[in-house]
């Protein structure tokens, strides 16, 4: 007899145990959706009660959902829309940043190689400092300083080095890709920035923020077609000339190194 009472007696708390979770579990839910029922009902709480503690909860968590820019973007398409906006002005302009930047890295590198190159063949004078005679006739250093004449006469001459205006032309290239990819990196560090506030799960902007953004990320954008031009403007038809010229001799000296062969009968 004593077994059956335990054991209809541990019967009965495993269901009330059961019943108190499953009741929990459900007053989570509806703190959430802001369903006033459960505890609240039992006990007499609303959702004006103050001092409250699980009424203070349930609305903390309530709020802290509907403050995520998750909860924004699904429910209010106003808002979703403008920030799919933003996020794709966004894109075009890093898109934009990234591939102008490899372009500018690239001719960088070339034109420094080609500085390398004009510096082999330049001057110098008996302690390897490189010189260059300018339009004038005087011989300067690298850095435009005039070497003085005991230092000049030392200087063996070939007759093709390169003159001190062609060594600055190369330079100020050189200079000018450096400055481009300077700014360029420091317009890929703010539009990171842009995407960091507008990526915030827990801090989402305001509509003026958004469209703030937007704007910004535009004029990035004009700010990266304008490096490209700058940077590029004067090259192309340079570049094409100098390959169409370096082509023609190639093809001038292989005409010259085949051999003509006679066909008799």
């Amino acid at each position: 007899m004593e077994e059956n009472f335990s054991d209809s007696f541990n019967e009965h708390a495993d269901g009330l145990r059961d019943r108190r979770k499953q009741d929990d579990f459900d007053n989570l839910q509806h703190s959430l959706s802001g369903v006033e029922i459960g505890q609240q009902v039992r006990h007499g709480l609303s959702k004006d009660t103050s001092g409250s503690v699980f009424g203070d909860k349930r609305k903390t968590i309530t709020e802290q959902i509907r403050e995520t820019l998750e909860w924004l973007l699904l429910n209010n398409p106003a808002y979703a829309e403008a920030h799919e906006t933003a996020m794709t002005s966004l894109l075009s302009a890093e898109q934009a940043a990234t591939s102008v930047l490899d372009k500018v890295l690239s001719a960088f590198e070339r034109e420094q190689i080609k500085l390398d190159q004009l510096l082999k063949s330049a001057a110098s004078l008996p302690g390897g400092r490189k010189v260059f005679r300018d339009g004038n006739g005087d011989v300067r250093s690298e850095d435009g300083s005039i070497i003085a004449d005991d230092l000049a006469i030392l200087i063996v001459w070939r007759g093709n080095e390169p003159t001190y205006e062609e060594y600055q032309s190369q330079m100020n290239r050189v200079e000018e890709f450096k400055q481009a990819s300077d700014e360029l990196r420091g317009v890929e560090v703010e539009l990171g920035g842009i995407r960091g506030e507008l990526s915030d799960n827990e801090n989402p902007l305001s509509l003026e923020r958004v469209d703030e953004l937007k704007k910004r990320s535009q004029k990035l954008e004009e700010r990266v077609h304008e490096i490209h031009v700058e940077a590029f403007e004067k090259i192309p038809l340079q570049t094409e000339l100098q390959e169409a010229s370096e082509l023609d001799t190639d093809l001038q000296m292989e005409t010259k190194t085949i051999p003509v062969v006679k066909i008799g009968k």
